[in-house]
């Protein structure tokens, strides 16, 4: 399944790809990501690690840092949208929002030109990475509905507060 085809059934459909070398990262984005309900979440420290990844399994979104060490997250989302991989052809039209502590304009437009889909810049806002993926994924994520409808409500998903 892809992401746009889970959009009757909702995150829960939805496996994700996080790519990011600080543990602490993932962690808070794979807590993220549960507590809205999105079913598997895969994680990746580097680049190369997750190009094994994409080569053996089926991810619907990819999250991905930018700098990273060895194969940075530039360096994949061209190799994935390359098709140049036989083991990741399956993978080049997967939505990718890469995550970066960067917001100067020529780090954003290289992700644009490395063929991202969106991109956000750290620190992360749980909040604004699931609305991110709404719309990147075009899927209804029933969390986010119920934050938006209390704009002034904090609440505690995956074991992050958000806003």
């Amino acid at each position: 399944m892809n992401a746009v085809s889970a959009l009757a059934t909702g995150p829960g459909a939805i496996s994700v790809l996080v790519v990011d070398d600080d543990d602490t990262t993932r962690g808070i984005l794979t807590s993220v990501l549960t507590g809205f309900g999105f079913g598997s979440v895969l994680e990746a420290c580097d680049g190369e690690a997750a190009a094994d990844t994409l080569r053996n399994m089926r991810v619907d979104l990819v999250i991905c840092d930018v700098k990273m060490d060895g194969m940075n997250g530039l360096a994949l989302v061209r190799l994935v949208r390359s098709g140049a991989d036989a083991g990741m052809r399956h993978t080049r039209n997967v939505p990718i929002i890469m995550l970066t502590s960067y917001g100067d304009e020529r780090v954003i437009a290289a992700c644009h030109a490395a063929g991202a889909n969106a991109y956000i810049v750290k620190p992360l806002r749980p909040l604004r990475l699931i609305q991110r993926i709404a719309a990147v994924c075009r899927v209804e994520i029933p969390k986010l509905t119920e934050l938006a409808s209390k704009p002034s409500a904090i609440a505690m998903v995956g074991g992050q507060f958000v806003s």
